[in-house]
């Protein structure tokens, strides 16, 4: 990605699927054409292989990974989506966004609630998505059906599709807007990423009251909060949001459980032999201690200079 290329956003009127008339032109514009299309559709469980994937805060998420045809007409349909301008607190599917973004809005917070909305992408119905496209993107039935389908499996919005992300805010847009109305009332800071809603002020505030009506607000729209995962911080206490903990002195730090992975991963690679599976897991680590540096510049260092050097005698061998 250019460095310039996140700041280059215009209206969603402006973007090329915006008044899409035809099915020819869609084809054209996704450089595809009526019988690949057909094909795909015809059968769409067919072009998904199902993984989990761990999330960052613990446990996994159910992925459908398209199939090689399908996840280019996909990334085609969101490159005329990525660069429309959305708000500023949406962070999750942004050009140019990470969940280090996501987390400094409320790094000074004093007080904190996070939700997380249960099944979201599960209740991602399709009429949401279908209107997105017919009536916002102002195309004819026939055109929004197509780009709906594209979108969806077995009724849902898909995880693991390029689209997903932007999908899924355009469909729930307005719920999103009137959490973030919410959060304006109450004079807050307010984040989504992806089923992660944050709310944040460098005071504190009425806790108990944005989360009641918050929860009035998502029932209304046919989701829910997982009540389980509500977490609350008060001043001056750790906070732990998307894989991130803010310390007590407003530093972005490495959780401790995936410290603890990283060590414990090193541990078994120094006792291994077998020299496939020693190159697996020093990629997988060498991964891991690329995004704690995003977080805590040079932690691990000497970890991840033992496992480089490791590789440079393994190719010179």
């Amino acid at each position: 990605m250019k460095p310039s290329e996140s700041r280059k956003r215009y209206n969603l009127n402006q973007c090329a699927l915006y008044c899409c008339r035809s099915k020819s032109k869609l084809f054209k514009l996704l450089g595809t054409n009526a019988r690949e299309i057909r094909d795909l559709t015809k059968n769409m469980n067919e072009q998904y292989s199902i993984f989990d994937l761990e999330k960052k805060g613990g446990g996994t998420r159910t992925v459908h990974g398209p199939s090689p045809l399908l996840k280019r007409i996909q990334k085609t349909l969101y490159k005329y989506l990525r660069k429309v301008e959305r708000p500023s607190w949406l962070i999750s599917g942004e050009l140019g966004k990470s969940v280090i973004d996501n987390v400094r809005p409320h790094q000074f917070a004093g007080d904190m609630i996070k939700l997380d909305i249960s099944g979201f992408f599960d209740n991602c119905k399709r009429e949401p998505v279908f209107q997105f496209f017919h009536t916002i993107l102002r195309q004819p039935g026939d055109v929004a059906s197509i780009c709906t389908e594209l979108c969806m499996l077995n009724g849902a919005i898909v995880q693991g599709s390029p689209t997903s992300m932007v999908i899924a805010f355009y469909a729930n847009r307005k719920m999103l807007e009137e959490l973030q109305q919410l959060a304006s009332d109450f004079g807050l800071v307010f984040t989504v990423y992806v089923d992660d809603i944050a709310f944040s002020c460098a005071a504190s505030f009425n806790e108990d009251a944005l989360l009641s009506r918050a929860c009035q607000i998502v029932r209304a729209y046919g989701f829910r909060v997982k009540t389980k995962k509500v977490r609350e911080y008060p001043l001056e206490k750790p906070k732990l949001l998307t894989g991130i903990v803010i310390s007590k002195k407003n530093t972005l730090s490495v959780p401790n459980r995936v410290r603890r992975t990283i060590l414990d991963s090193m541990t078994s690679y120094r006792k291994m032999d077998d020299s496939n599976e020693k190159e697996k897991l020093r990629q997988s680590m060498l991964g891991m201690i690329a995004s704690a540096q995003q977080i805590e510049p040079g932690i691990f260092n000497s970890i991840r200079g033992q496992l480089l050097s490791d590789r440079r005698k393994q190719l010179v061998s």
